[in-house]
């Protein structure tokens, strides 16, 4: 559809952002990446928040790809997002889309982020995601 319409079938596309099924979530999400629907940033936004992981990762790969700084705050709230962690035993283990999410924020150059990210930088216990940390810290402190 996207390829046969062009531009003319966002809004249509965009109907299937909040279907049930997970494979025509993401088609949609894809899509829309595709005909670079900038406008429909809140498409993307609300499907940061999907329940499942692949819909998450698109629209995150939608976000940086677009430059979609007006998603910032909401790639904040991700991070300690309930969906983006799971069970291990008896212990929360943080989900490896974290990862990308805080690349992302460096990428989108998010300054109110920064001490948020320093502060994660300075606990040991967020060991797992130093490299992602350093990355986003050293894009923001560049614009600082």
């Amino acid at each position: 559809v996207g390829k046969t319409l062009g531009k003319k079938s966002i809004n249509y596309l965009s109907s299937y952002a909040g279907h049930e099924d997970v494979i025509l979530r993401l088609a949609s999400l894809k899509a829309l990446l595709s005909l670079e629907a900038k406008e429909r940033s809140d498409i993307f936004e609300k499907a940061l928040f999907d329940k499942s992981l692949l819909v998450r990762k698109q629209a995150l790969q939608a976000v940086r790809l677009l430059n979609l700084k007006n998603v910032s705050k909401s790639l904040i709230k991700m991070l300690v997002d309930e969906k983006n962690y799971y069970l291990e035993g008896r212990k929360r283990k943080r989900s490896p889309i974290l990862k990308d999410v805080i690349t992302t924020i460096g990428d989108l150059k998010y300054k109110k982020s920064y001490t948020i990210l320093k502060r994660l930088r300075s606990k040991r216990s967020y060991e797992d995601l130093y490299p992602s940390l350093d990355y986003a810290i050293g894009k923001l402190k560049r614009d600082i």
